[in-house]
This record gives C-alpha cells, structure tokens and sequence, in this order.
C-alpha cells in the first residue's frame, strides 16, 4: 500500500503528510511480516489509521462504546468497555485499532497478541 493508496481509502486523512503515513506503513511491514493474503493491505490500513489517529491527527474517531445508564436530569451517562475493548490495550482508542485487533485475533498473528490473555 503506498500514501496515495492509503489516502483514497481513507479520506480523512488527506491533510496528513505522505510521509508520516508511509512511516506508519513501513512500521505495519516490520512488525507484521505474516502472510496475510487478501487482508494485508487491508490489515495495514486500519493500523495506519490507529496510528496516525493516535499520534498525529484527532479525528473524533474513538471506538463505539455502549450507553450502560443514564439520567436525563443533571445530564449522566455511563460507558461500558467491552471485553475485546479491554484484551485490545491500546488499540482499543480508536475505531480502526478495535478492527485491527479484532482481524488480527482472529488470525492468531502478530506482536499485538503478546501478553493478551485470551
């Protein structure tokens, strides 16, 4: 996948520089070296994104959490954390980084598996 690549699919990211995103994609191809098939460029665009997310841009693109209460008087909601949320550490804080792992779980692969109980 190059920067061009990356940035036709996803879209939100066309003010961050090619370089910054190339950097992200270089770092996927070091630590995820699998054969992944269909999914590779897929696999490394959704961890592009959860990086560069994270570390460059706020793109309002947190994960979906779940309302659990409420109250409407004095305004007060509460979120529960799933429990992939949970095993995801810090891909948990973003929506493309929740997919990743998920993908990634799924496949058994990866660094992102170390120290994750399952």
């Amino acid at each position: 996948m190059t920067p061009a690549e990356f940035k036709a699919q996803y879209q939100e990211f066309d003010d961050v520089s090619d370089a910054v995103i190339q950097s992200r994609l270089d770092t996927f191809d070091l630590l995820y070296q699998g054969d992944y098939g269909d999914l590779r460029d897929y696999l490394s665009g959704l961890y592009t994104a959860h990086q560069v997310t994270v570390f460059h841009v706020n793109t309002g693109s947190g994960p979906v959490q779940t309302v659990t209460s409420r109250r409407v008087d004095s305004i007060s909601w509460s979120y529960a954390e799933s429990s992939t949320a949970e095993k995801a550490g810090e891909f948990a804080s973003t929506k493309y980084g929740l997919e990743f792992f998920a993908i990634m779980s799924q496949l058994g692969a990866g660094p992102v598996m170390a120290g994750c109980e399952q």
